[in-house]
């Protein structure tokens, strides 16, 4: 693949750049088509190899994303390309991302395995999709968007998700400058974002990152944390509003050194809309939103594997709407964070809404560890866990309240929410410090709501308090493996010291 890499690179499709008088929305299409990445993505003779990459927690690699080996995929008879990237666990994970209009449902879905399949789920429950498994082909039926992730002979490696997505056409106001990507492959080293600007991602480009050096930028960390060496974000904005990064465009960050550059990051802004794109094998957090307001983002796809590589955090942000997005990645997914001392507020009014959690490595949904400042106002609703398979802290779960520094957490609701499988703790309610607490401070937890949240092949629970109490904490119709929870020790509770006296099953 280097070696095509670098045939392509000479016929590289030139960006359009250019200040706009103003382009109405156009008309949606009609019909479906796959969205097809350029000739670069190939298949692979190293399939052992590319598996591996997901076990290097920190290093660029060879491969980025490939032709899946696994899978031909027909919908209504017609072949759909079908990619694969590579994950922590069970890899790679294959995946096909379909736009189209409403009059395309219901659609028939069939795969072909290149391996023995002897039974198929599709995953979320929530769809309620059925998969039948008949002379070795996997079928179902889509009847509406969403993404349908299956998973074959009752466990996840292998698994193949199914993205069927609206299809996104740019909107560019009067007198806002549009940043567009056409399909095809493009070698990107950065893009900073001003004010009134459109940067979009036509279906099927593909923008690779390059490593930046010391000759070509002035790095903005010569030594972080981890030792390494860090630049300026991939697509960033600073004190900038009405910024809108969207289309169903891919982001590759494969090849830059980890830590190098985050994909997406904005800073200090107000209306930040983000839509549609996809991100793989981003080397640290993927979309960090900071002190920032009027914000959202929806329909994006995440997959990556590398330490650090958190899915969507709202940092220090207020108003702010995540909805239909999917992620597996190598660290937390969809986490609400306070990290600046400075800063007026921790987050308040803040909606994740119909996610898709996969987390290889750390925590799916929730506060999570920077705890700075007061938050309240959080909302999960209708969101789906599929796996959690880390065990290496106690600080782990797929809904997490977990409280390490001074900020009063109240007011936070996970509702409606599935999990399918976790490995510790399906809820995790923790105040008092950690390995990540700076100074001593302790918080407090309160007025937390569990509600309609159904639990599979897992019991147990935590509640911690150290240094203070969490308090107020309610499970209102929660179910186990389809039986409503009606006392606390009913469930597997692991209790750390202090914790309040109001804590409720309904």
């Amino acid at each position: 693949m280097k070696k095509f890499f670098a045939m392509i690179l000479a016929a590289l499709t030139v960006t359009a750049l250019a200040a706009c008088s103003g382009t109405p929305a156009a008309e949606k299409p009609q019909g479906r088509e796959a969205v097809t990445l350029p000739n670069y993505v190939q298949e692979t003779t190293q399939i052992e190899q590319f598996i591996a990459q997901g076990s290097d927690a920190t290093g660029a690699q060879l491969d980025g994303i490939v032709r899946s080996p696994y899978y031909d995929v027909t919908v209504d008879g017609v072949q759909m390309p079908v990619y694969a990237v590579p994950v922590t666990y069970g890899g790679p994970h294959s995946f096909t991302m379909l736009d189209c209009s409403e009059d395309q449902f219901p659609m028939q879905v069939e795969l072909s395995p290149s391996y023995t399949v002897t039974n198929a789920q599709v995953l979320p429950e929530k769809l309620g999709v059925s998969a039948r498994v008949e002379s070795g082909k996997v079928t179902f039926t889509v009847n509406g968007y969403g993404n349908f992730t299956v998973i074959f002979n009752g466990d996840y490696p292998k698994a193949y998700t199914l993205f069927v997505r609206e299809y996104e056409v740019p909107e560019v106001p009067k007198g806002y400058q549009l940043i567009e990507y056409q399909a095809g492959i493009h070698f990107v080293d950065s893009i900073s974002l001003e004010s009134n600007t459109v940067l979009y991602l036509h279906s099927g480009a593909l923008l690779v990152a390059k490593q930046p050096t010391v000759e070509s930028e002035t790095p903005t960390l010569s030594t972080d944390w981890a030792g390494m060496t860090r630049w300026k974000s991939f697509i960033s904005a600073e004190y900038a509003e009405n910024v809108t990064i969207a289309g169903h465009g891919m982001i590759d960050l494969t090849n830059l050194n980890w830590h190098a550059r985050s994909p997406i990051s904005i800073v200090n802004c107000q209306q930040v809309s983000i839509s549609g794109i996809c991100i793989i094998n981003a080397p640290e957090w993927n979309i960090t939103v900071t002190l920032s307001s009027n914000v959202t983002v929806r329909d994006v796809i995440i997959f990556g594997y590398r330490q650090n590589s958190d899915g969507i955090a709202m940092v220090d942000t207020q108003h702010a709407l995540i909805e239909d997005c999917f992620i597996r990645s190598g660290d937390d997914l969809f986490e609400v964070k306070s990290m600046y001392s400075d800063s007026p507020s921790g987050g308040n009014d803040i909606v994740y809404r119909n996610c898709v959690a996969w987390a290889d490595k750390c925590r799916a949904f929730g506060i999570i560890q920077e705890t700075k400042n007061d938050m309240s106002n959080i909302l999960f609703e209708d969101c789906a866990v599929l796996f959690r398979l880390a065990t290496w802290s106690e600080e782990l779960g797929s809904l997490i309240v977990l409280v390490g520094d001074g900020g009063h957490i109240s007011d936070v609701t996970f509702r409606n929410v599935e999990i399918f499988q976790d490995a510790t703790y399906a809820v995790n309610v923790s105040l008092g410090p950690t390995d990540w607490s700076e100074g001593d401070a302790v918080g407090s937890i309160q007025n937390i709501l569990f509600e309609n949240v159904s639990i599979r092949n897992n019991r147990n629970i935590r509640l911690r308090g150290v240094g203070g109490a969490p308090d107020y904490i309610t499970f209102r119709n929660v179910t186990v493996d389809g039986s409503k929870v009606t006392a606390l020790d009913q469930f597997n509770v692991t209790r750390i010291q202090s914790v309040g006296e109001h804590i409720t099953v309904e």
